[in-house]
């Protein structure tokens, strides 16, 4: 790996804490010393996906701040009930995990082709939060980390044919063509009794 910090790569200003990984990214960052003293500890690193390098910057940024917030959280637990260095690590982990997925989201609603369906915007957001929360405590229908559910919510914030299957009082996406609209799923299912629906 070798990190980026020229403005071919990162833009106006350098973000050290992005580098390049195989085909897409990775932010690192190490704890702080009043966390690990000795800095001995593996940095937090997180994933970003294959993307161009300045859309890579503006995700980096976020998952930065979300990083940091969480750092500052256990930097303050840390004053009042101290934790070993590799305690300090997995409460920062745990932060991070419950909030990765709602990131995503909003990220997702950024998009030109975001839904304005508030009710789903709502909805969906609550399962974020879940998906966030299951991931962190390894318990309830979101825990397994193998399946990016998250993925598959933002999804329908911000692709219009998933988000018009997901809404039920949906209509056509604007610009979108009939025969290209997501049809209900009661349309996509096949009739078990062999008759006409």
């Amino acid at each position: 790996m070798r990190r980026l910090y020229t403005r071919k790569y990162t833009g106006k200003m350098p973000l050290p804490y992005l580098r390049k990984k195989n085909a897409g990214w990775q932010v690192q960052i190490r704890l702080p010393v009043t966390l690990d003293p000795s800095l001995r500890l593996s940095p937090i690193r997180l994933t970003i996906p294959a993307m161009p390098a300045i859309e890579a910057r503006r995700k980096a940024v976020s998952v930065v701040s979300a990083v940091q917030t969480a750092i500052a959280e256990v930097e303050r637990l840390n004053e009042h009930a101290p934790m070993t260095p590799r305690a300090s690590r997995d409460a920062a982990m745990d932060r991070i995990n419950r909030v990765l997925p709602t990131l995503l989201g909003l990220d997702a609603l950024a998009a030109p082709t975001a839904t304005t369906d508030s009710r789903l915007i709502d909805g969906t957001f609550d399962v974020l939060a879940q998906i966030g929360n299951d991931r962190a405590t390894g318990e309830g229908l979101f825990a397994d980390p193998r399946i990016r559910h998250e993925q598959v919510y933002s999804a329908a914030l911000q692709v219009p044919q998933i988000a018009s299957a997901a809404s039920a009082n949906s209509s056509r996406p604007p610009g979108v063509p009939t025969e290209e609209s997501a049809n209900p799923i009661d349309d996509l299912l096949p009739n078990p009794t062999g008759s006409p629906s």
